[in-house]
């Protein structure tokens, strides 16, 4: 089992207003296109192969008509279309064994299932997606997907299409993704499942990651995969209240000490030196 992160999957209302407020930050970002038979179209951010994807939608009937369940329609149409954080996507290049696996497993698998874009200038991309579910985990699970291309033909292609190119802010890395949930065992279950080597123990008050009095002193679990790292956190709320799956994506600008600075992304909204994508779900 060999997987890399892929993408992050972040809904908005307008993703061309998306790509406004991140240029205006110093990232690139452009036009992904319009998923023709899904009612959706995106821009995209990416950080070598790896991306953020601002998701919107263009018919909603259409959209509606096709929310194949664990799908990402299915996760946006049950957060009722609230912008926000929608789904991590891990990549593969054996999504047919992998299908056969999980089934074995016992989690509920749907797919491969086929999925295209259109792109801007007329061109298609294409890839396969498979959507798991386990009858432990409320938490939406990584989707896997595996693109029609291998890791270097997707690179020179969209290198070539100015889809991969130098951010103006300098050279930024999409260093980690931290996911905030109520118990260590979504750590230990996405560790197990998707083959990932359990690392260091954080904390983030940042997004509250930590939990209460009772529990463990202030600790996280650290998922590794590949180059990039998922990191799963049980939160603590304030007042007592906790904080459900609230999701926060960071983008650490590489530089000198003067220059380096934190990205948080998750509810578009501008401030002078960040996007900050605020919103719990």
């Amino acid at each position: 089992m060999s997987f890399e992160f892929d993408h992050l999957i972040h809904y908005v209302r307008e993703p061309n207003e998306a790509i406004r407020l991140l240029r205006q930050t110093g990232l690139h970002a452009v036009e992904g296109g319009r998923h023709e038979q899904r009612g959706t179209y995106n821009a995209l951010c990416y950080f070598d192969l790896s991306y953020i994807e601002l998701i919107g939608v263009f018919d909603k009937q259409l959209a509606d008509r096709n929310r194949t369940p664990h799908s990402l329609l299915h996760t946006i149409a049950n957060a009722s279309y609230a912008e926000g954080f929608v789904r991590l996507a891990i990549r593969t290049n054996r999504i047919e064994e992998d299908a056969e696996r999980y089934a074995k497993q016992g989690f509920e698998v749907i797919g491969p299932v086929q999925g295209h874009r259109k792109r801007p200038d007329g061109s298609s991309v294409r890839w396969q997606q498979l959507y798991l579910a386990h009858p432990d985990q409320r938490f939406p699970l990584p989707f896997l997907i595996q693109w029609e291309e291998n890791d270097e033909e997707r690179r020179h292609d969209l290198a070539k299409r100015n889809v991969i190119s130098p951010h103006p802010s300098g050279i930024v890395e999409l260093s980690y993704v931290a996911l905030a949930v109520l118990d260590f065992q979504t750590a230990a279950d996405w560790s197990r499942w998707f083959g990932l080597a359990l690392g260091d123990v954080v904390t983030d008050e940042s997004i509250q990651a930590v939990p209460d009095a009772e529990a463990a002193r202030r600790e996280s679990e650290v998922l590794q995969a590949g180059r990039r790292r998922n990191r799963i956190r049980r939160a603590g709320g304030t007042r007592g209240r906790p904080v459900y799956g609230r999701f926060i994506g960071r983008l650490e600008a590489r530089g000198s000490a003067s220059s380096r600075r934190t990205l948080p992304i998750q509810h578009i909204r501008r401030t002078k030196k960040s996007i900050q994508m605020q919103g719990e779900r």
